[in-house]
């Protein structure tokens, strides 16, 4: 007995249902947040960052426009827009579309200034350190650093020598010297490259000549990129200690005299070290920010079903600019349209109507005929767009070509159906066509009559049948598939 015509319909939608979970746990069934990155489009924008902001060209895949295209655009949807700044300083700039993107911290740090930190050391002026060294002789002594008192006797002792300091402090002025040119090229690179900027840097502007620059500070021993930078700064440390307790034991420094001298020393070579230790990690942030940043900036945006505003902001990252800055400094407008592809497959759930079919079977010895011109299939459809309309391209026109590879009951004579026709369909959600179809199925041979015996050729009902392809016609309903 043939089930009914609801159990038939639920059989099929259960199918149906099958085939488009295989399809999405293949990956075929389209995400959308992967169908821009896979079929849509790209368009670019390339954004030229001075005092001010300009647009040099939207480039529409491998061709370019002017940057006066009217807005809004009109893009298919999962299209992607990216901005290209193409003068690019992220050490200096925070670069952000749509959201804000930290690309770095500020590296221009002032540093104290050498004689302010042995000014400290010594009471608080430079002057201190004639006194300190005057306060340092034993009394009734010599009060010039390094000399003999005018007329002393035999056995009369010097004040100790400064030379220590002088040597220590002529070290971290030379290293102080070098972090300053490597500021100043850090606030060089501020400087626009100008438009239309060579395969080579434009010296003292931009980016590329200030990584290039950077590259090229001395390297020499006791030099600002020196490799061995922190073992020298150790080394000059630990030579003045020795030094500056030489010249103690030279000035014959005993009792208090000799502690006073001791502490000074070491306050001395406390802040001394601190400086150069500032020197050196100010140099690292500046060539490690320097060699991570890269002269152009860019950054996508994928355009979903709603309309969209792309803005880029940019962020000084410090208080010194001379580049424009803001949170809109360039606008596009976007409208979505629904991306048709040419050609596209889908799972496919169909009525067939064959007329000519029948099924037979025996009552009393006679043949009767029961209607088996309807049925419910499933199976897989290519579908063509041919032509989109709406306000945004969402609903199409175009033609269906399927094939049933699925009997929605077991009971259901037949083994294959072609269709073919027009259909009409909502994006990729549901797709509804009407067509035509050629199904295998069967129908009673010319000899056997309906009401009468079987023909004495005919041993069975079963061999009463002959499988055709019969013409019918289909309703058939398409979910979503695979783009092309």
């Amino acid at each position: 007995m043939n089930p009914s015509i609801w159990q038939v319909i639920r059989q099929a939608l259960v199918v149906c249902a099958a085939t488009a979970l295989c399809y999405k746990s293949s990956g075929a069934q389209d995400k959308s947040a992967e169908y821009g990155k896979r079929s849509g489009p790209q368009y670019t924008v390339r954004v030229y960052h001075g005092t001010e902001i300009r647009a040099l060209s939207y480039q529409i895949g491998s061709g370019e426009r002017t940057p006066d295209q009217p807005q809004p655009w009109l893009l298919e949807q999962g299209s992607q827009v990216c901005v290209d700044v193409v003068n690019a300083n992220p050490v200096k700039y925070t670069y952000a579309l749509a959201q804000v993107i930290d690309t770095t911290t500020p590296v221009d740090q002032k540093l104290p200034d050498i004689a302010s930190v042995i000014a400290a050391a010594f009471g608080g002026t430079a002057a201190g350190v004639a006194s300190a060294s005057k306060a340092m002789a034993p009394p009734g002594k010599g009060t010039q650093p390094g000399k003999a008192v005018p007329g002393n006797v035999q056995g009369e002792a010097a004040a100790p020598s400064l030379q220590w300091l002088q040597t220590y402090t002529d070290n971290l002025k030379t290293l102080a010297g070098d972090l300053d040119s490597a500021k100043a090229i850090s606030r060089a690179s501020d400087l626009p490259e100008p438009i239309g900027q060579s395969e080579e840097p434009t010296p003292g502007h931009g980016l590329r000549w200030a990584k290039s620059q950077l590259l090229a500070m001395p390297s020499a021993t006791g030099r600002i990129a020196a490799a061995t930078l922190e073992q020298t700064l150790s080394t000059w440390e630990s030579d003045a200690k020795r030094d500056a307790a030489k010249a103690a034991q030279d000035a014959k420094l005993e009792g208090e005299a000799r502690k006073n001298w001791d502490s000074m020393v070491g306050q001395t070579l406390s802040a001394l070290a601190s400086l150069g230790s500032a020197i050196r990690s100010d140099w690292n942030s500046i060539r490690d920010t320097f060699a991570k940043a890269e002269p152009t900036w860019r950054q996508c945006t994928t355009l979903g079903p709603n309309p969209l505003e792309v803005r880029l902001s940019i962020k000084a990252n410090g208080s010194d600019k001379t580049r424009a800055t803001g949170s809109s400094l360039l606008s596009i407008d976007l409208d979505p349209y629904y991306g048709w592809r040419s050609v596209e497959s889908a799972p496919l759930a169909f009525a067939v109507y064959t007329p000519t079919a029948e099924a037979l079977s025996l009552n009393a010895g006679r043949v009767e005929r029961t209607d088996a011109s309807f049925r419910v299939r499933a199976g897989v459809v290519l579908l063509t767009n041919i032509s989109a309309f709406g306000p945004r391209h969402e609903r199409s026109m175009g033609l269906m070509l399927g094939v049933g590879v699925l009997d929605a009951s077991s009971t259901t004579a037949g083994k294959a159906d072609v269709i073919v026709g027009p259909v009409y369909r909502l994006r990729d959600i549901l797709g509804v066509g009407v067509g035509f179809s050629l199904s295998q199925r069967d129908r009673r041979k010319e000899q056997v009559a309906i009401g009468q015996p079987l023909p004495a050729d005919i041993a069975s009902i079963d061999q009463a049948v002959e499988n055709r392809w019969l013409p019918g016609i289909v309703l058939a309903l398409s979910l979503k598939g695979y783009k092309f």
